[in-house]
This record gives structure tokens, C-alpha cells and sequence, in this order.
């Protein structure tokens, strides 16, 4: 049985008919067969909460439509975080350190995510924190992650075992 753990980016992707990657999200999310096994992140559903609440306090004219989107999203199967998840984000932390630019005059790299660099092109990794707890959950559980963030992308790259699908062309 094959499984799958949806990420912020692919459900935003799929609940919002005006994303511009919409069909294609919801192509993927149609191919999804009734053996399969699909999961929300914990993660992904805090970091939809978050903007509910955000755009409440900027009081929205669309609060209704965000808030069915948070609904629906929570109708997924949630996977929560082990002491296991917390070992393989060891790992794929480690393994993207590994990626990123040693600096002269420090030889880690900064303690933020956001600020690492990738070694070869020059150029930041735009790392999320959250990623890659969500990348870890899949890893550690043998999922496909289901994503419409291309940063993804480097999680993959530095570890084979690491399954994405994504919902962008």
C-alpha cells in the first residue's frame, strides 16, 4: 500500500481553486487511489491555523472560505512527531550542513536554516524549519511527500531515499 504525507504548500495549493497551480494539484491529489494512505503533517496543519488566525486578526472578507479550507485539510489522517522523526531531522539537517558554504572565520554554518548557503552555486537554500520536520515525518514513515514548494527540491537531492511529488509542472 503506498502512502503519501501532504505538505502546507500542496494542500494550500489544492483547497484554493485560484492558485495558478490548482489543476495540477488537484490531478495529483485525484490520482491518489483508495489503497493509499494519505497524511497531513501536524506542521502543515499548525501553518494553516497560523494564517486563519493571521488573516482573523487582519479581518478578511474571506474568513469563511480559510477557515473550510483549514476544515477540510484536518479531515486528512494527522501524523504527529516521534522521537524517530526527531532522529532522520538529525540526519537531513546534517546532511544539508554538509551542503552549505563553510564561512573562514566560523566553520558551522549559522544557526538558521534560512541563512544557509548552498557550496556550489553561491546561492541560499531558502530553507524552511518547518520543511524539514514535514521532510522528516515523510522519510522516517516511507512517505511520498506531496509538495508545491520547489525548495523541497534540495531534500531530495541530498537524500535519494526522499520521495517527492510534486503538484507543479
Amino acid at each position: 500500500m503506498e502512502g503519501f504525507l501532504l505538505d502546507t504548500s500542496a494542500l494550500s495549493t489544492y483547497l484554493n481553486v485560484e492558485h495558478p497551480n490548482h489543476a495540477s494539484a488537484a490531478k495529483v491529489f485525484a490520482g491518489f487511489g483508495s489503497e493509499s494512505s494519505v497524511f497531513v503533517s501536524i506542521v502543515s496543519l499548525g501553518e494553516l491555523e497560523f494564517g486563519v488566525r493571521l488573516a482573523e486578526a487582519a479581518s478578511s472578507k474571506r474568513m469563511i472560505e480559510f477557515r473550510e479550507r483549514l476544515k477540510v485539510a484536518a479531515q486528512y489522517a494527522p501524523l504527529d512527531m516521534t522521537r524517530h522523526t526527531a532522529a532522520v531531522y538529525a540526519e537531513l539537517r546534517s546532511l544539508v550542513a554538509l551542503k552549505v558554504r563553510r564561512k573562514a572565520n566560523n566553520q558551522k554554518p549559522s544557526r538558521w536554516l534560512e541563512d544557509w548557503v548552498d557550496a556550489n552555486t553561491d546561492k541560499q537554500l531558502q530553507i524552511d524549519e518547518n520543511d524539514l520536520w514535514i521532510a522528516a515525518q515523510a522519510k522516517e514513515r516511507d512517505l511520498t511527500l506531496v509538495t508545491n514548494d520547489r525548495d523541497m527540491e534540495v531534500f531530495a537531492e541530498i537524500d535519494p531515499e526522499l520521495r517527492l511529488l510534486k503538484t507543479y509542472e
